[in-house]
């Protein structure tokens, strides 16, 4: 039986755990994960082009952040920091016009093929800590290769969260 590819969302994990980020709620929402894959594969092919293979490379998912992220209402004033289990490193994608060291950080873990939400003790790291913590370890640990990738501008206007 040969299986039609639109009936199958891929990476479900990276929109679950988004979207479980942004409502800063343990249930899965798959209605919210649903709309947030939407927005972003619409503003992904807006910024890339319309026939941009949305399935084409491994872990682009999280880079789809660059070229949607400001396109929602509740993500372009935030970082989002994608730690990277695989390379050891950490991606930290935010909006240049509206980045705010003392926003909010919403944390997701990547493994091979897979994302998890971060759930922060509280009080929550800001991104500007964060940031610190990561130029300025501790004495005797090591610096953590991070990355800062700046966000397009709205290719789209979401309203809705």
């Amino acid at each position: 039986m040969r299986r039609d590819r639109s009936f199958i969302t891929y990476n479900q994990c990276f929109y679950l755990s988004l979207a479980a980020a942004l409502r800063n709620d343990l249930q899965s929402d798959p209605d919210a994960a649903l709309r947030l894959k939407r927005l972003f594969e619409a503003a992904v092919r807006l910024v890339r082009g319309a026939q941009f293979d949305l399935q084409d490379e491994a872990g682009a998912f999280a880079d789809f952040l660059a070229d949607a992220m400001t396109s929602h209402v509740h993500l372009r004033h935030r970082t989002v920091a994608v730690f990277n289990s695989v390379e050891g490193s950490v991606y930290f994608y935010r909006d240049p016009v509206t980045v705010n060291p003392a926003s909010s950080v919403v944390g997701l873990y990547f493994t091979v093929g897979h994302y998890q939400w971060i759930r922060w003790g509280d009080p929550a790291p800001s991104a500007g800590d964060l940031t610190r913590a990561l130029l300025a370890p501790a004495p005797g640990a090591g610096a953590i290769p991070h990355v800062l990738v700046d966000a397009a501008p709205p290719a789209l206007v979401d309203l809705v969260d």
